[in-house]
């Protein structure tokens, strides 16, 4: 609790600070093209990379101070530490507050700067929601869901050289260990926090960053919808840094995109990435509590040939979906 009060009082000073310096960091990025409008999305993605950058890193320093002062650690020792099962829920929170720095911060300053107002209409953060929209959602997750598995066994298949192999693998050893220990879960009080810190949080943060502020410039700097839907999801999946799950977080955030922009209410996206983050979190609960090994629930891969199944489902569902919205963006 000492933690989320230090992280929320920094958050304010931060947002305030951070603003002032980059209004002024943005006027001295060149402009190597002049778009229509007086509007050059170059800089404007330099600007959302360098506060994401920036958040990184202070999120980074942060995360090392505050886990050596809570766990009685060196700051060498804080990874370490981290991936102790007794750590588990000190990892949650740190995890948590560097997304925080990282992501969502980050894209309210890039949206207060490049459109001041309201911040959070900017970002599609609206209040408005179809009603059969929103039950489109609960098929769409599952069917997604479906997709990543196939898309986890084609990943898998494609060939790398033997020391870019070994690379991948050690990156998705340390990826598995540290998500792993952040599903130790011994009752329901520890399955509400981990929906909350694993599940709710990062559906929050990042739909907010790749969604509401990426997809959405990438969508006006192109003028083609499905170009900038595909480029924010190669890099919502690149920043996870898991080679074997890139084409299925790719997928992910495709089918992410296409609901943000086929309602432009980022509430539903958001519900979907809660769902499908949810999803794994309980079901790594059940068998942590089933005492089965906790590898099962992180290997979800689906034979290939399911895709051809449930894509013209997912097809069928979005074309449902796309006739349900209030408003009638172009064709994607």
């Amino acid at each position: 609790m000492h933690t989320t009060g230090v992280l929320v009082i920094y958050q304010s000073s931060y947002l305030s600070a951070v603003g002032i310096y980059t209004r002024q960091i943005y006027k001295l990025i060149p402009e190597p093209m002049q778009e229509a409008h007086q509007i050059s999305y170059f800089k404007h993605l330099m600007l959302l990379f360098g506060l994401v950058v920036m958040g990184l890193i202070i999120g980074g320093i942060l995360f090392l101070f505050v886990g050596t002062a809570w766990m009685g650690v060196s700051m060498e020792q804080v990874p370490a530490a981290l991936n102790q099962p007794a750590n588990a829920n000190v990892s949650k929170f740190l995890n948590v507050g560097s997304t925080l720095l990282g992501f969502f911060i980050p894209a309210l300053i890039y949206q207060r700067i490049i459109a001041p107002g309201n911040i959070w209409r900017g970002l599609g953060m609206k209040g408005a929601i179809h009603n059969r929209q929103l039950l489109l959602i609960f098929p769409i997750t599952l069917a997604a869901m479906v997709l990543s598995g196939a898309l986890g066994m084609l990943n898998e298949q494609i060939p790398l050289s033997e020391s870019l192999m070994k690379q991948a693998r050690e990156m998705e050893e340390a990826y598995r260990t540290t998500m792993l220990n952040m599903a130790q879960m011994k009752g329901i009080p520890d399955l509400l926090l981990s929906l909350v810190v694993m599940a709710l949080a990062p559906a929050i943060f990042e739909e907010v960053l790749f969604r509401g502020a990426l997809q959405t410039l990438f969508i006006q700097w192109t003028r083609r919808p499905w170009l900038g839907i595909v480029l924010a999801s190669i890099i919502f999946s690149a920043v996870h840094f898991s080679y074997f799950g890139f084409l299925p977080r790719m997928a992910l955030g495709m089918v992410l995109g296409y609901i943000f922009y086929y309602s432009q209410n980022l509430w539903l996206s958001i519900l979907m990435h809660f769902l499908n983050n949810g999803f794994i979190v309980v079901q790594l609960y059940l068998i942590y509590k089933e005492g089965k090994s906790m590898d099962e629930a992180m290997n979800d891969n689906l034979p290939i040939w399911t895709a051809a199944i449930v894509i013209p489902i997912l097809v069928y569902l979005f074309w449902q979906y796309r006739s349900f919205a209030r408003t009638s963006p172009a064709n994607a």
